[in-house]
């Protein structure tokens, strides 16, 4: 008998669950009544999901040994399989009256607690089951989930790093641990623990969708992509991954890509406003105007107060030549969201375009007051100035574009001009200069250099490079020359 027990035990832990229920079964036939053979029977059917067969002899062992905690806790873990979580919490607490140290019902009840929303009680329980058992892994990974979400990520850290110094190959602890790193900034490390987890667990779809996260913040898009696509075919129907995937295809221009992405996103869940503004700005790229207006008045039909679809429109009717309703969207926007900069901004283009330029100046300036490193306003606003005549305040808000964006090659071109304008020449053309180092439209840069060139009476220069800017001079009588 005891050979037969041995042998039985051997194959249970060798995970050889159908031949230990054989191997059992000939037991029974000889001790009808045998407690070890009946709960590895039970143990074996639990280990194999057959949950209503692990159950009947889990009761069966409970017959023959009433005070069994083990087979309390293995009883209520067949209901918790199931979904019956207040019978599972009965059975783990049965166990616990019967041996209040014992750390694997304490756990498991924590589970109950936490997946309630009971942080508290189940924190109680988790720290109760490693103080009990400091070797139990998993309690440990349950701790560092309490403390997850208890929002004290260092305490998390080290309960999850104490998990995986006594069990390496729980996938579990080490996704959690990516979590909390990734809430820490540190990605390179989080990057680490997705590796492991994915080696561990290949199909834990989550896993690779946020590697591909972490590798995307870590500026690797082409890595980050290969992930997402991954958890994409390990599941489909989750909306995150194709609008992640769809946000990597747009930062690298791969339009028709991205636009893919998103109808695919807007397909599995319609209401997510965000993939309504990223296609429609796709669209607006494409030269697909009408069509990404369609998909913003979508977004605004759901949300009619979402000021950034409004401001959004504002600029597709802009591009389409309606410039009263882009200023109407416009002014929906900031009337929806007054510190929103970028409708101000936007506003004071528009009234620019239309000729309101004192009005434009006063947008602009307020989206600057409201956004003071927005390069791009600053350098509208220096030519809305210049065009206002005043070149001083004109000059300084060129110069202030700069100064936040020194590679911005247009605001040199323009600053080109404004300097031009002053009368303050040599400045002007190493204003061009820099302009085409910065790859700036070199026959446009030519063209400013030549012009001043000419103004500073140097007729020669100044006609070679209005011919290497490939422009046609006309002779203007009242203001000089100008290149077309």
């Amino acid at each position: 008998m005891k050979a037969n027990i041995d042998v039985a035990k051997s194959l249970y832990k060798q995970h050889k669950y159908q031949e230990t229920i054989d191997n059992c079964n000939q037991i029974l036939t000889i001790n009808a009544n045998s407690f070890e053979a009946k709960k590895l029977i039970a143990k074996s059917f639990l280990a194999l999901k057959k949950i209503d067969h692990a159950r009947l002899y889990f009761h069966k062992v409970i017959e023959i040994k009433p005070d069994d905690y083990e087979s309390f806790k293995d009883l209520g873990n067949t209901y918790h399989a199931a979904g019956d979580i207040q019978t599972a919490k009965n059975f783990y607490q049965k166990a616990i009256a019967i041996n209040s140290s014992y750390a694997p019902a304490l756990s498991n009840l924590g589970s109950i607690e936490l997946s309630k929303g009971n942080k508290q009680e189940a924190l109680s329980s988790f720290i109760k089951a490693t103080e009990s058992d400091p070797q139990l892994a998993p309690a440990w990974g349950n701790l560092a989930n309490a403390y997850s979400q208890l929002k004290k990520p260092a305490e998390a850290a080290t309960a999850c790093r104490k998990s995986l110094e006594l069990n390496p190959n729980l996938f579990n602890s080490h996704f959690l641990l990516s979590s909390i790193l990734i809430g820490q900034k540190k990605l390179q490390e989080a990057e680490l623990s997705l590796r492991k987890t994915i080696e561990l667990k290949p199909d834990l779809f989550q896993a690779h969708l946020s590697l591909g996260s972490v590798l995307n913040d870590l500026g690797k898009p082409q890595d980050a992509e290969v992930y997402i696509r991954k958890s994409i075919e390990l599941n489909p129907a989750l909306f995150n991954s194709h609008f992640l995937l769809g946000t990597i295809l747009l930062e690298q221009r791969k339009l028709n890509d991205a636009e893919k992405c998103f109808r695919k996103v807007l397909e599995l869940k319609p209401e997510f406003l965000d993939a309504y503004l990223k296609l429609s700005s796709i669209l607006r790229d494409l030269g697909k105007s009408k069509e990404a207006m369609a998909e913003l008045k979508k977004a605004i039909d759901l949300k009619p107060n979402l000021a950034v679809a409004h401001s959004n429109l504002g600029s597709i009717l802009r591009n389409l030549g309606k410039l009263k309703e882009a200023e109407s969207s416009y002014r929906k926007a900031i009337e929806l969201k007054p510190e929103l900069a970028e409708a101000h901004y936007n506003l004071g283009n528009v009234l620019k375009d239309i000729g309101k330029l004192n009005e434009a100046e006063i947008s602009i300036s307020k989206a600057i007051e409201l956004k003071p490193n927005f390069a791009n306003a600053h350098n509208n606003l220096a030519g809305i100035l210049r065009n206002l005549g005043k070149l001083k305040e004109a000059e300084s808000s060129q110069r202030k574009a700069i100064d936040l964006e020194p590679s911005f090659a247009n605001a040199h071109y323009n600053l080109g001009y404004i300097l031009n304008d002053s009368k303050k020449l040599d400045a002007a053309i190493a204003s061009f200069e820099k302009a085409i180092e910065l790859r700036m439209n070199r026959d446009l840069c030519l063209s400013g250099i030549g012009q001043v060139l000419l103004k500073k009476g140097m007729f020669v220069e100044g006609l070679k490079k209005l011919t290497q800017a490939e422009g046609s001079i006309n002779f203007d009588l009242k203001n000089g020359l100008t290149i077309v």
